[in-house]
């Protein structure tokens, strides 16, 4: 059985309908953030120890990852995965820019990692980021909790108007009008029909012939 799945131009519409909305200030941000962290953490191991950077970028990508949008996605109240990824994709795409930009380009950094590692490093920003954010989803309601419902607060009214009545004397019965079935409760009488009758309930002669 297929699906409808929606186009490109219809997308919007679709995450609006779904109740989907993508809180791109809180995206870009924690895109930000996650570079300058990474920037100012692994940066400086470079100067350091080559082997210790190579070794640091792809953990503190996720870590980092992790924890940033971990913090920066805890109150988004609906798609937090899809969050998270788009914080992680919009992440690598600015860490791309700044190779392009740097004087070497985009084979002097493949060069430094390897084609394995520097690809690598960016899927584990993205997982990272979307790690983070699954940490942060409502768990969903149990089985038994679905069944079980909302709990009912108040007896509903019968007619017009609830009938008043002492509640050590009420007794339950089930009456038939010309439109459905309800359950209401009057006094133990010989004939509940003239107590309930002043709550404006009509009945139909098959009800009450039955009772009387």
């Amino acid at each position: 059985m297929s699906t409808w799945r929606p186009d490109i131009g219809d997308r919007a519409e679709y995450l609006r309908s779904t109740g989907v909305s993508i809180r791109w200030m809180r995206v870009i941000l924690g895109a930000l953030l996650l570079e300058a962290i990474l920037g100012v953490t692994l940066v400086p191991l470079s100067f350091v120890n080559m082997t210790l950077f190579l070794t640091a970028v792809p953990i503190g990508a996720f870590v980092f990852g992790y924890l940033v949008s971990w913090w920066i996605l805890r109150k988004v109240p609906s798609a937090p995965l899809l969050h998270g990824a788009l914080i992680g994709i919009v992440a690598t795409a600015l860490y791309l820019g700044l190779v392009f930009a740097q004087p070497g380009g985009f084979s002097s950094a493949v060069s430094t990692y390897g084609v394995t590692l520097f690809w690598f490093s960016q899927a584990l920003r993205i997982a990272g980021c979307v790690a983070g954010a699954a940490a942060n989803r409502k768990p969903a309601p149990t089985r038994s909790a679905r069944k079980r419902g909302p709990r009912r607060t108040s007896r509903p009214s019968v007619g017009a108007e609830a009938v008043r009545v002492d509640p050590q004397r009420w007794r339950h019965r089930t009456y038939f009008t010309r439109r459905n079935c309800f359950t209401v409760s009057g006094f133990d009488s010989s004939n509940p029909y003239n107590i309930i009758r002043s709550a404006g309930v009509d009945f139909s002669a098959a009800a009450r012939s039955s009772i009387e």
